[in-house]
C-alpha cells in the first residue's frame, strides 16, 4: 500500500510539471479572434491619420506605378521626418498615405510639399469617412419606414439640438437582419456621429407603444476556409479547408456591441 501511495505521488508531481511545461510553450500559431478585430478597428479609428493623392486630370500618367514614382521623387520621408505606415493604390489612379499623428498629414498639405505635388500633376484629396451605422432591435415587420422614422424623432430627438431636417438628412436606413419569415426584425441604420452619440447615450427608442434596445453596429471579415476573422477566403494563409461548407466567398460577420448577437 505504501509503494502505491509513493507511486501515485510521483505520477501526481510528473502531471504537474508536464502541465506547467505546457502553459509555458507558446502557441506555434495564435488566430485572431473576434474580439481582436473589432479592438483593431476601434483603434485605428482613433490613431490613423490617412491622406489621398491622385492625378490632375490632364496630367500624362497611364498607371498606378508613375503616381507612386512622382510621389516618392515629391516627398522624402526621412528628411520631412514623416512615419509612413502605409502607401498603396486606392480607386483607379489614387495613392493614399497613412501615418500615426495629424501633424505629419499637415506637413504633405503645407504649401511647399504642395506646391511641389502640382508641380508633377499631382493634387491631394481628402478620405471620405463613413458614418457610423446603428442597430435598432426586435422591430414589427409591418410597421413602415415613414412612420418608424416620425416616431424615431417626436419621441426622442425632439428635445435634442437635432432639428427635424438634420434628422432627415442623416438617419438613413441600410438593412435588415433577422429571420427573413420572423415576423420581427432588426434594422440598421447609417447615422450622423452627433445622433449616434445622443442614441447610444440613452440605449433605447421610444417608439409608439413600445421600446427597443438600440446599439452600434459594427461589420467583420470573416474567412470561410479557416472561420478565423480579420481576412476572407480569398487572402487565407491556410493550406486545406476546414468546413465542407467553406466556399470563396467574402461575407461581412455581424456583430453587436453590447447586446446578444443576432444571425
Amino acid at each position: 500500500m505504501a509503494e502505491m501511495k509513493n507511486e501515485f505521488k510521483k505520477l501526481k508531481e510528473e502531471m504537474k510539471t508536464i502541465g506547467e511545461s505546457i502553459k509555458k510553450t507558446p502557441n506555434e500559431e495564435i488566430k485572431t479572434s473576434y474580439s481582436d478585430v473589432i479592438k483593431g478597428l476601434q483603434r485605428e479609428s482613433k490613431t490613423n491619420q490617412e491622406i489621398i493623392i491622385y492625378p490632375e486630370k490632364d496630367a500624362n500618367m497611364e498607371g498606378i506605378d508613375e503616381v507612386k514614382d512622382a510621389i516618392k521623387e515629391t516627398i522624402n520621408p526621412a528628411k520631412e521626418e514623416i512615419q509612413v505606415q502605409s502607401f498603396r493604390k486606392i480607386g483607379r489612379k489614387g495613392v493614399l498615405i497613412r501615418t500615426g499623428k495629424e501633424e505629419e498629414i499637415q506637413k504633405i498639405k503645407s504649401n511647399d510639399i504642395k506646391e511641389r505635388l502640382e508641380a508633377k500633376g499631382l493634387k491631394i484629396g481628402e478620405i471620405k469617412k463613413n458614418n457610423p451605422k446603428i442597430i435598432i432591435f426586435r422591430i414589427d415587420r409591418e410597421i413602415k419606414e415613414e412612420e418608424l422614422m416620425e416616431e424615431i424623432y417626436n419621441q426622442n430627438l425632439k428635445e435634442t439640438t437635432v432639428t427635424k431636417e438634420n434628422f432627415i438628412q442623416n438617419f438613413k436606413f441600410r438593412f435588415y437582419t433577422g429571420g427573413r419569415n420572423a415576423d420581427y426584425c432588426n434594422r440598421v441604420y447609417e447615422v450622423s456621429p452627433e445622433i449616434r452619440k445622443i442614441i447610444i447615450d440613452k440605449e433605447k427608442l421610444y417608439m409608439g407603444w413600445s421600446s427597443y434596445w438600440v446599439n452600434d453596429f459594427l461589420g467583420v471579415l470573416r474567412c470561410f476556409k479557416c472561420y478565423a476573422y480579420g481576412h476572407t477566403y480569398k487572402y487565407c494563409k491556410e493550406k486545406e479547408e476546414t468546413c465542407s461548407c467553406s466556399r470563396e466567398l467574402s461575407i461581412t460577420a455581424i456583430f453587436y456591441i453590447g447586446r446578444k448577437r443576432v444571425w
